[in-house]
């Protein structure tokens, strides 16, 4: 029976993202953080946030377009005096609501009102194990107990939270010891190596992306992706010439879009390009009409110049908008996927090479 539910869920799903449904938010409630993390994306142009009433009634506008999943963040969500409000309004629509926080913020009574609103899960920065690898990222004295503090919070008050551990230069030694942490706090963890360049186009927080040496031990480590490189490849075996046709080259604009903190709709959070404003049109018109959203639609793998040859454009984890950021082109490659991928295929040939491994430790 439950396999069945979730096979319609899911028939449901797809058939919603083929007719441009906008299942999936992420709300930027505000750029204010009571951090100021090295690496974060955030390039705040400036504005006035929307208000209380502004957020009501885009939240009913896109929920009236269909939409389901919403990420609710910042800059810190926790920072607005109102995050609750926007919260139970999301809930009162029947949003399946995630919360993306640096964790500093949750206390006892945060966690219980979040447990009361019934929160997906809520996704929790880490930047390392120890005070001083997490505080050289964060610049803020205290955050990691307080972030620690807010994880014992969410698990006393029973809150799914996720653990999300980006693994830098400084901190790559450490992702055992988060692994252990996560065991401690009871809390799912998940690891990346995406560093964005910021949504302004500068590029200084890419400096703090790991090496090709520390890539490739990360990704033979096995806990970057569940399975080998092998394994992906079996998933989706060639999906070069006649049988890339029609995949799309992302979700951004086709059912996932991002609303900045000033109105702004944006085909994802870091893809620095507006497609309207909720101050000024309404939200179905823009989903509709945008010249922008329509271009994304019909962008399919089989035409992007310089991946629909390559063997691994079914898996590769090309983003859009870094290829825009540090390419200059959204509908070409990204440098940094081909990257990760060569240094991928170069690790699976030295491991043939020296014997049966199946990519693990």
């Amino acid at each position: 029976m439950a396999t069945q539910w979730h096979s319609d869920l899911e028939h449901l799903l797809d058939g919603a993202t083929k007719a441009n449904v906008p299942l999936n938010l992420m709300l930027e409630t505000t750029y204010r953080c009571n951090l100021a993390c090295r690496h974060c994306y955030v390039s705040d142009p400036g504005g006035t946030e929307m208000s209380m009433a502004e957020i009501r009634d885009a939240l009913e506008q896109l929920a009236e377009a269909g939409s389901l999943f919403l990420t609710l963040t910042g800059g810190e969500l926790l920072v607005r005096d109102d995050w609750y409000e926007i919260f139970r309004h999301a809930r009162e629509l029947s949003f399946v609501v995630r919360l993306f926080s640096n964790g500093s913020l949750i206390t006892d009574r945060v966690a219980e009102r979040i447990a009361d609103l019934k929160a997906l899960e809520v996704g929790v920065s880490l930047y390392g194990a120890k005070e001083e690898t997490h505080e050289e990222v964060t610049r803020v004295g205290g955050s990691f107990e307080a972030t620690l503090a807010g994880l014992r919070a969410l698990k006393s008050a029973g809150v799914k939270r996720e653990i999300k551990f980006l693994l830098m230069r400084h901190n790559l030694g450490e992702y055992q010891r988060v692994r252990a942490l996560a065991d401690e706090l009871e809390a799912e963890v998940s690891f990346s190596f995406y560093i964005s360049p910021r949504v302004d186009g500068s590029a200084d927080s890419c400096e703090m992306r790991m090496s090709d040496e520390d890539l490739t031990k990360a990704l033979a480590d096995g806990f970057l992706y569940p399975d080998t490189r092998r394994e992906r490849q079996a998933d989706r075996p060639d999906l070069r010439g006649p049988a890339l046709a029609g995949a799309p080259m992302c979700g951004a604009g086709r059912d996932t879009c991002a609303i900045s903190p000033y109105g702004d709709i944006r085909p994802c959070a870091i893809l620095p390009l507006v497609a309207g404003n909720f101050r000024e049109r309404r939200f179905a018109d823009v989903w509709r009409d945008s010249a922008l959203l329509r271009r994304l639609r019909g962008a399919e793998l089989s035409r992007l110049q310089g991946c629909r040859d390559c063997p691994s454009v079914g898996y590769c984890g090309r983003c859009t908008a870094f290829a825009l950021l540090e390419d200059g082109d959204m509908f070409g490659p990204s440098s940094f996927a081909c990257h990760i991928e060569e240094v991928a295929a170069r690790m699976e040939s030295a491991a043939q090479q020296s014997g049966p491994c199946d990519g693990r430790r």
